[in-house]
């Protein structure tokens, strides 16, 4: 998915790709060496949930915001990814509808 999700940006000419990670730790290493505007993260990482990854990501650079994608369509995680921080929880089922519209809402929320 994080390859699908990497081609959707890079065709877009207002968005620029600006790293990928294979987990969250790998993560937490790349964000502490570049700039970037919004990370996206499934919920289901190797080592680490993307839930906690959020939490993390808002503990270090307050002012990241993070969009959570999940399979899962139960509440909980949602309310989970909300109170670890992100910005945004997609489900999967509408990430290939609404990606682009859920990082461009969180990156300009007064548009939206």
């Amino acid at each position: 998915m994080r390859e699908a999700y990497a081609r959707v940006l890079t065709a877009e000419p207002d968005l620029l790709l600006c790293g990928e990670a294979e987990s969250a730790e790998a993560a937490l290493v790349a964000l502490a060496g570049i700039e970037c505007d919004l990370v996206i993260t499934d919920v289901r990482l190797p080592g680490q949930s993307g839930i906690d990854l959020a939490g993390e990501i808002r503990q270090r650079w307050p002012e990241l915001p993070v969009v959570v994608i999940t399979g899962h369509e139960d509440s909980v995680f949602a309310r989970r990814a909300e109170e670890a921080g992100a910005a945004a929880f997609l489900p999967k089922r509408l990430a290939a509808t609404h990606l682009l519209d859920t990082i461009r809402g969180v990156l300009q929320p007064e548009a939206g």
